[in-house]
This record gives structure tokens, C-alpha cells and sequence, in this order.
């Protein structure tokens, strides 16, 4: 996606269900803030608010070609674009940035950054919990983090 270096954080302000990174970078001559993921082992992002100018482009496609990519950056209006799925950062977001000058680098920093350090536990345990289908239904509709809730009240209501 982007023209190596770039400047990444991991984007955890919200529980997004994946891991999510925001980068800023050069993408095609221009400084460009991209909020992406990885999948299949490449990166993704839906570069929907880049590219829906673009006819005719099917914009809920999960990946672009370079083409189609660079096309949307050199399309992509001087200002910024406000996406509400990806809401602008703030400066004190971007303490834990970190410089890669290549996928490779990016991916090993990433890791690093993930092990836990000796002795350390996992916070959480992993279990299998069957649920009424109309129970858990209700417990998705109520929004991201769940998950999170579910536990937090089980918690509270634990003997």
C-alpha cells in the first residue's frame, strides 16, 4: 500500500474485533493516513472514502490493485476526509508510533510488540459456552465489546 517508510500505531481505541493499525505515509507522491488490517497475510483497508468518487468502482471490494490504489490517492481531494468508521486521532495516539521501512520490518516490530514478558499469564481464559440462539442474538445486537459486557456481568453475578 504505502511507499516504505511509514509511521504506525496500533489503532485500540475500540474493540474492532482484528487487529487495526493506522499509518501515515507516502502513497503515490502524497502524505497519506490509512487505517488497515491484515488478512490472508496482506495488507487491507476498504479505502472506501478514497475511492467512491472513482466511477465505476465497486468500493465494498476487500482488496484493490496498485493501480486502482494510486489512482484514488492522485484523485483523493487536498483536504482531509472525515470517515466515521475511522475517527481522527489525537496527538497523544500517536506516543507509541513506530517507524518500518518495510513490510518484513513492520510485521517483526508488530510481533515483538505482542510477547508478553516472562512469567506473565494470559489476562483472560478461553472457554466453549453454549447459549440459547435467541440469547446470544441479543448479546451481538447490543453492539462491539460484547463480549466484554457478557464477562463484566458475569463476573459480577459469579458465586
Amino acid at each position: 500500500m504505502f511507499d516504505f517508510p511509514i509511521v504506525t500505531i496500533e489503532d485500540d481505541r475500540e474493540s474492532y474485533g482484528e487487529q487495526r493499525f493506522a499509518s501515515l505515509g507516502w502513497m503515490s507522491g502524497r502524505v497519506v493516513m490509512m487505517v488497515w488490517t491484515e488478512r490472508n497475510g496482506m495488507p487491507t483497508s476498504s479505502l472506501a472514502g478514497m475511492v467512491k468518487k472513482m466511477k465505476p468502482v465497486n468500493t465494498s471490494r476487500r482488496r484493490f490493485t496498485q493501480a486502482e490504489i494510486e489512482a484514488a490517492v492522485v484523485a483523493a481531494p487536498d483536504e482531509a476526509v472525515y470517515d466515521p468508521d475511522n475517527p481522527p486521532t489525537k496527538p497523544e495516539d500517536w506516543g507509541d508510533a513506530f517507524v518500518s521501512h518495510s513490510l518484513q520490518e513492520f510485521r517483526e516490530q508488530v510481533a515483538q510488540r505482542r510477547v508478553r514478558g516472562p512469567g506473565k499469564a494470559p489476562a483472560k481464559t478461553a472457554i466453549q459456552l453454549r447459549l440459547a440462539p435467541d440469547a446470544l442474538a441479543r448479546w451481538k445486537a447490543s453492539g462491539p465489546g460484547w463480549q466484554t459486557r457478557m464477562a463484566e456481568l458475569l463476573a459480577a453475578y459469579a458465586p
